[in-house]
């Protein structure tokens, strides 16, 4: 399968990459980076400029098209781009169709030609994954209590939500197929803060500690999330002693017999204890 990267999963959530390319090589897939892709622009390019903040997603969605009918989009505010400007585009927008031109200009490919943008969550939660997963998995999480965290990107705005906004259930699908059990708790669908914790972290840091306390009330031991940004925000901003944030993929891939180490040691807060739980 086709797959994007994007910056995160290459950099600062390099735990994320690896950990998703282990858990879809144990389930059969091997992923195939898309050749030449670029940034995304996520947050920061349309403050800048409206045309090339929508362009450069379609670029990626252009070089997508050309290979096959699927692109694998791990990170929650990439595929939030990318499928937003394909949106844009398709529902002709001014702006989006000014970038599908200049793409097309530059690329010699159409960003309109038809191409799934595709989560984990959503490849993941399909029914004969699940099944899937459930017969692979070598180490369960032995009904481990686990919090998703959808965060924002996945769910918002309406057009790209990827399940429903207020009651989304495909995370907890999955949880469940690993064999842990995850819990009910109010904070799944809330902002962790984003960007601000560079800008305001003294509000983030607010944020970050009602959703442990949440989180935690709720008798999880772990928080579990799809988003860079949000383990970012979560696993940095929490006061000690924290709630491990745990990415999907590091779930999936250890139910299936992965060695999570490798990828626990570059979280802040230690899940050496949680992981071990697994199985």
């Amino acid at each position: 399968m086709n797959w994007y990267p994007g910056c995160s999963l290459e950099g600062t959530a390099r735990e994320y990459g690896a950990s998703m390319r282990e858990a879809c090589r144990l389930l059969g897939h091997e992923l195939t980076e898309l050749p030449d892709w670029s940034c995304c622009g996520a947050g920061v390019a349309g403050g800048t400029d409206a045309v090339l903040s929508r362009a450069l997603p379609l670029r990626n969605v252009a070089l997508a098209a050309a290979r096959g009918e699927e692109l694998l989009v791990p990170c929650a505010a990439c595929y939030n781009r990318l499928r937003r400007a394909q949106v844009e585009l398709a529902e002709g927008q001014p702006q989006a169709a000014a970038a599908g031109r200049r793409v097309e200009r530059s690329t010699g490919r159409s960003p309109g030609a038809p191409v799934r943008i595709l989560h984990p969550l959503q490849w993941w939660s399909e029914p004969e994954v699940l099944a899937e997963l459930g017969r692979r998995a070598v180490r369960p999480w032995g009904r481990l209590p686990l919090a998703a965290y959808y965060g924002c990107l996945l769910l918002r705005p309406a057009a790209v939500a990827l399940d429903d906004p207020e009651q989304p259930r495909r995370m907890e699908a999955i949880l469940t197929a690993v064999g842990a059990r995850p819990v009910a708790w109010p904070g799944r669908t809330e902002c962790c803060g984003a960007g601000l914790g560079l800008a305001a972290p003294e509000a983030v840091k607010r944020r970050v500690r009602q959703l442990a306390e949440a989180a935690r009330a709720a008798g999880a031991r772990a928080l579990v999330t799809a988003c860079p940004m949000c383990q970012g925000n979560l696993d940095a901003y929490q006061e000690a002693p924290g709630l491990p944030v745990l990415f999907l993929s590091e779930v999936v891939a250890g139910a299936l017999g992965a060695d999570l180490k490798p990828f626990l040691r570059r979280h802040l807060i230690d899940s050496a204890e949680v992981a071990d739980l697994a199985g």
